[in-house]
Parts: structure tokens; C-alpha cells; sequence
């Protein structure tokens, strides 16, 4: 999305809204991330139109974070 947040992120967001019971999924993701209903409507379109390049894109992120994660739990603390 230009000037935002990517698709594979709102998307990421939606199934997250989803998955805790949100009963309008695209209206909390607008809510809670300021990004405007009508940008979350069509990432969820694209995300039905191409969901596995969407779902690859939010997998790699994942793998991409848990090896910062890993990373950084064994960089001793600057205190």
C-alpha cells in the first residue's frame, strides 16, 4: 500500500482479528492500525486473489523475526 503498511501486514492483522473473535475483522484492523477501511477492504481482496503470495510473504517475516529473536537472546545486555 503506498505511503502504509504492506498488504502481507494487514493481512497478517486481519486473521489475527479474526482468530481472537473480532466480529467485524476489517473494522478492527482499521481501528486499531489508523490505516482507512477502504485500504484494509482491498489488501483483504488481494489477500483472495493471491493468498500464496501473501501467506509466503507473512511466513517469511515470521521465520525472518524468530531468527532476530534467536540472535539477539544471546547478545549480553548493554546495562
Amino acid at each position: 500500500m503506498a505511503g502504509g503498511a504492506d498488504v502481507w501486514e494487514i493481512v497478517r492483522d486481519l486473521k489475527v482479528a479474526a482468530r481472537t473473535g473480532a466480529d467485524d475483522p476489517v473494522g478492527a484492523v482499521a481501528r486499531s492500525s489508523g490505516v482507512d477501511h477502504g485500504k484494509v477492504d482491498l489488501a483483504a481482496a488481494y489477500y483472495a486473489a493471491y493468498p500464496d503470495d501473501v501467506d509466503d510473504r507473512i511466513r517469511l517475516n515470521e521465520e525472518a523475526s524468530e531468527r532476530l529473536r534467536r540472535a539477539l537472546a544471546g547478545v549480553p545486555s548493554a546495562a
